[in-house]
């Protein structure tokens, strides 16, 4: 029930975990991402945006092992995936030499980047190719 009162205009920014902040920006930024907050101490905080999306960190809690791959994740929906996977593809190419595909960082075939923190994206469909 909405209180009369309030007038909804809320931005909730949920974090994702992370566990090597130099990582999860050399990651980000190598796919375009602007930096748009890097904090370290008190607290890390780093904040990522390009296109529409916004993308939120903050420190893990120290029993998180990346290696599971399930810190968290992040869904994104949009009507065409081809073209994301092909820009983020190119992107990764200019920075790593190559498509990463398998550790962590990488990039799915259904345009999942995966950060070094292993919190990931959910595809909606598959690039055609």
């Amino acid at each position: 029930m909405l209180d009369e009162r309030v007038q909804p205009n809320e931005t909730i920014v949920p974090l994702l975990s992370c566990t090597a902040p130099e990582d999860t920006l050399t990651f980000w930024r190598a796919l375009g991402f602007e930096v748009t907050h890097e904090q370290t101490k008190p607290y890390l905080y780093l904040a990522f945006q390009w296109s529409g999306f916004a993308l939120h960190y903050g420190r893990a809690s120290s029993n998180v092992d990346p290696s599971l791959e399930s810190t968290g994740g992040c869904l994104v929906m949009v009507d065409a995936v081809a073209p994301y996977h092909a820009a983020f593809a190119e992107a990764m190419r200019r920075t790593y030499g190559k498509m990463l595909t398998k550790g962590l960082p990488r990039i799915t075939r259904g345009t999942e980047p995966v950060p070094p923190d292993s919190a990931s994206w959910t595809r909606r469909e598959t690039p055609s190719s």
